[in-house]
């Protein structure tokens, strides 16, 4: 199945087609970059295993951050994270916020997929622009934070909780 090395950019390329549904707005090479960086390589490490330079990795990780209008390259970590979590599945999660309306829960779900307000309001039906920013302002107000990157967090940690409860 692997020639060599496992995490050679050919192997990895040869998996992209698995995800790269969920990520649709990205080229291979940027699926393979997320990917990495995701899974905590540091930028030389993951030019050595792309065979590029070090410039040009930090290259595809600022693209990819433009893309999903993010702030650093940490939430970059986090919408690949939770994107892949919740792709097939979302209202799996739905009880972990019982606090949420329906419509606010998915709203939030696409908030921490990284999903432009545009691209939300593109999403649900008979909604525009200006009722997903009321949304994300009901959801900041609810949770009294003040930045989207903290509701991913906030996302996060109910999952990881969620997953530690002793049956």
């Amino acid at each position: 199945m692997y020639n060599i090395n496992p995490l050679s950019k050919q192997n990895l390329m040869q998996h992209t087609d698995k995800i790269s549904g969920i990520f649709p707005e990205l080229t291979n090479t940027e699926l393979v970059t997320l990917i990495l960086h995701s899974s905590g390589l540091r930028p030389p490490r993951m030019a050595d295993l792309l065979s590029v330079s070090k410039k040009t990795v930090n290259a595809h990780i600022e693209n990819i951050r433009v893309k999903f209008q993010l702030d650093n390259y940490e939430e970059v970590k986090q919408v690949c994270d939770l994107r892949i979590t919740l792709h097939k599945e979302p209202e799996r999660y739905a009880n972990l916020f019982p606090e949420l309306e329906p419509s606010l829960y998915q709203c939030l779900t696409m908030v921490c997929c990284g999903l432009t307000v545009e691209e939300i309001a593109n999403r649900i039906s008979n909604c525009n622009i200006q009722n997903v920013i009321d949304q994300i302002s009901e959801i900041k107000h609810i949770y009294h934070v003040d930045f989207l990157s903290d509701l991913r967090v906030f996302f996060s940690i109910r999952l990881k909780f969620s997953q530690t409860k002793k049956g």
